[in-house]
């Protein structure tokens, strides 16, 4: 399953100190069908974000949920929405200011893969994050 996680570029670099900069590499987190529940893995990944975040003070998240074309548009937009809103609740349990965070949805309509297996569905139910920094 870990083989399976693509890695995604999350947005524009972030700084890790006075004059060092690094690119910014975060993964996806995933869901089990028709589930928003965060899973073992998947916290240590929103933790590495914490962090990032805790450390970039300027910085801001935006959260993509995601689901599978499986069931009504409307359905799948709610869930996506559900799906980020649990990674956010996560993230501010770990210290993240929620101020800093903010959720939107795209259900069904981003997917990153198309193909009618179940491998393809893990993949498009997610969440995605982007980091933005603020000058």
């Amino acid at each position: 399953e870990a083989e399976a996680r693509a890695k995604v570029e999350a947005g524009p670099e972030a700084k890790t100190g006075p004059e060092a900069k690094e690119a910014v590499r975060l993964e996806d987190i995933h869901f089990d069908f028709d589930m928003y529940e965060i899973k073992g893995n998947d916290k240590e990944i929103l933790s590495a974000l914490a962090e990032l975040l805790l450390k970039n003070k300027d910085a801001k998240l935006l959260l993509e949920g995601h689901a599978v074309d499986r069931g009504n548009s409307a359905y799948n937009l709610a869930l996506g929405e559900r799906r980020a809103q649990s990674a956010k609740e996560y993230l501010v349990t770990l210290g993240v200011s929620a101020a800093r965070i903010s959720n939107t949805t795209y259900g069904q309509e981003k997917p990153v893969c198309s193909e009618p297996n179940e491998d393809c569905w893990w993949k498009n139910r997610r969440v995605h994050f982007v980091v933005q920094e603020q000058k």
